[in-house]
């Protein structure tokens, strides 16, 4: 077996210095392991692969330690150079790694998870199963987790599109194997989030169920009251209450003392109509995890369900 020890003390040097220069970046990595091992035990991989796809998920993107910030940053499509030196950074991670005994099995996922299973990919333009095996469940989980990233300067694709999008591209960009495990998967598979909206304004909530169900790694339930959500989220495990100040229920505050007094270990976000300084004082002091302004808007939901995700990721 290779050595966990020595290989997970090498993934969490790496893993801090890029959450350091791209916290996005870093979350995106965890996430792709995630999908990595789901599609991989859906195919029925062996432990040693499971556990190879592990590593090199965590560590794919690691060539980005050597990208300028800005690169990273960048608010747009790509083109030219700075296309071509985003393009390298998978290339970048094998010379990062390559000196380290210890991950010698992982440098082929890393290197060829950006070519096409026909053949047009990048760096060396192999196509079906001349790209490794892990390469190519890489590719589909590293795909998914980037067209559903929310980031200021995009548009992402919903759960339904990304899949959708998979569905077009196999056999073309990714193994139609994979892609088949994938969807399999995630269709069985249980969320990493689950959130509990507690909220009387139908619009805004419907607005809430559509941006949460969008995403597709999270699940969503619903109530009006805060004593029904005390209740429901101690019989349902939920990892965050989302309450909206503004309900008509005497004290404002009254769902996240409730919520805090009977599940303590539970996120709590806060929504409310104006810009009131205090709300935001008086949410901190008593451990509020998010405070969000109404309309909440996407960007932030997926902001707090992807911080919540990626806490819950170990390795």
């Amino acid at each position: 077996m290779l050595n966990q020890g020595k290989i997970e003390a090498i993934t969490t040097s790496f893993l801090m210095a890029l959450k350091l220069k791209d916290e996005s970046t870093y979350r995106h990595s965890k996430k792709v392991m995630f999908y990595s091992l789901l599609i991989g035990r859906e195919m029925g991989l062996g432990q040693r692969d499971l556990e190879v796809l592990k590593w090199a998920a965590l560590l794919h993107d690691i060539g980005k330690l050597l990208l300028p910030d800005e690169l990273l940053k960048y608010q747009g499509k790509l083109h030219g150079k700075a296309l071509a030196l985003m393009k390298s950074h998978q290339t970048l991670g094998v010379k990062i790694l390559q000196q380290i005994d210890e991950v010698q099995e992982l440098l082929p996922v890393i290197e060829h998870h950006h070519e096409w299973y026909n053949g047009k990919g990048y760096p060396e333009g192999i196509a079906g199963e001349e790209i490794p095996l892990l390469a190519r469940v890489l590719a589909v989980a590293d795909a998914y987790e980037a067209m559903t990233r929310v980031r200021d300067y995009n548009t992402p694709f919903s759960h339904l599109q990304a899949c959708a999008e998979l569905r077009r591209k196999a056999g073309i960009q990714f193994d139609p194997d994979v892609v088949n495990a994938f969807l399999k998967g995630v269709e069985e598979g249980r969320p990493l989030v689950s959130i509990l909206v507690v909220e009387n304004d139908v619009k805004h909530l419907m607005l809430l169920l559509k941006f949460v169900m969008e995403m597709g790694f999270a699940k969503c339930g619903r109530v009006s009251k805060p004593d029904v959500a005390t209740r429901i989220v101690q019989s349902n495990g939920y990892d965050l209450v989302l309450s909206d100040l503004s309900s008509p229920w005497g004290n404002s505050f009254e769902a996240v003392r409730l919520v805090k007094k009977e599940a303590p270990d539970v996120k709590i976000a806060i929504m409310y109509p104006s810009r009131d300084k205090r709300v935001r004082e008086v949410a901190k002091e008593m451990g509020v995890y998010a405070c969000l302004e109404k309309p909440v808007e996407r960007r932030e939901i997926f902001e707090i369900a992807d911080k919540i995700a990626v806490e819950k990721i170990n390795y």
